[in-house]
């Protein structure tokens, strides 16, 4: 993946602004280390007690849980052709919570439910488009989270972005994960492709 400035334009939330965001629930992004890079999934949510509660089945998300691994999460509204929005990205370890831990007032779907793959054209048809996505990035205590903008040029990803760990990813050619969705937080549908590389 090339650069180019990811963070030009870009303001800090207030952290009671974060906070009712998250307080609304729906979807997100969590990131996990991956062994090529960060692994993304999309995931369904909702705020309990000042904690993030994710339903999930057997898998990744589940193991990485009962190991207690770090991890980050992304909520994210993006224009991905005006290149504008907002992200709150929260950092930490995860934890196993049993169905029964005080959380008989959550009403949560399952994470997996109607999930499709996109056929590979669709993927490709999405990406040519540019615009905005998030980039995942390996960190010290967690994967690293950034909105950028981007283009689709000769089947590459291009982001433009300044000084900083974007930038020291690139020279340095460590490897990344790249996700672009279009989510409805509220209806629990839309879409993501996901794309790891250096």
């Amino acid at each position: 993946m090339q650069e180019e400035d990811a963070t030009a334009g870009t303001d800090g939330l207030p952290i009671p602004e974060c906070e009712r965001r998250l307080a609304a629930g729906g979807v997100g992004i969590l990131a996990l280390a991956g062994v090529a890079a960060p692994v993304l999934r999309p995931v369904n949510f909702a705020l309990h007690a000042g904690s993030i509660i994710l339903r999930t089945g057997e898998g990744r998300i589940l193991e990485a849980a009962q190991l207690g691994e770090p991890a980050s999460f992304v909520l994210c509204e993006v224009d991905r052709f005006e290149h504008t929005g907002w992200s709150v990205v929260v950092t930490g370890k995860l934890r196993e919570r049993s169905a029964l831990e005080d959380l008989d007032a959550l009403q949560e779907e399952e994470a997996t439910a109607g999930t499709d793959g996109l056929p590979l054209p669709e993927c490709e048809r999405r990406l040519a488009a540019g615009g905005g996505g998030i980039l995942a990035l390996a960190g010290v205590a967690a994967p690293v989270l950034r909105p950028v903008n981007f283009a689709l040029h000769a089947g590459s990803i291009i982001l433009r972005t300044g000084e900083g760990r974007i930038l020291e990813a690139a020279q340095l050619g460590e490897p990344a994960s790249f996700v672009l969705c279009e989510v409805d937080r509220f209806e629990h549908t839309g879409w993501s492709v996901v794309v790891t590389g250096k």
